[in-house]
């Protein structure tokens, strides 16, 4: 193992013992590709996660822009009801027709029985 990278292991623990000798090189390298990939899962993680939330914000700010729209366009409606008077009468009107049929114009009853219902 170089010098120079045991400089920069913390003397007397357990990595100085673990890296030296016989594979310490490959130990070495395994412990930094885990720690590679480590980085490299969560740098992941972190980007995954702001594409959401910049995702998430922009449904959001679109959301807010549709109901500023819903509120102007309410409040001109508002305006514009309280311009126009609405004025409503109802006017109920009963017509009597009359309706002559032949029917009804004809008697039932001969000259005799019509006197004599009429009472004369």
């Amino acid at each position: 193992m170089p010098l120079w990278l045991l400089k920069l292991l913390p003397t007397g623990t357990i990595f100085k013992s673990l890296f030296t000798g016989r594979g310490g090189i490959l130990r070495l390298l395994l412990v930094a590709l885990i720690a590679g990939g480590f980085a490299g899962w969560k740098a992941n993680g972190w980007r995954w996660e702001s594409k959401q939330a910049s995702a998430l914000q922009a449904l959001i700010d679109n959301h807010n822009k549709e109901l500023e729209v819903r509120d102007d366009i309410n409040e001109r409606l508002r305006a514009l009801k309280q311009e126009v008077e609405v004025k409503e009468r109802v006017i109920e009107k009963e017509i009597i027709k009359y309706i002559q049929t032949p029917r009804a114009s004809e008697s039932c009853f001969d000259d005799n029985e019509l006197r004599l219902y009429n009472g004369e």
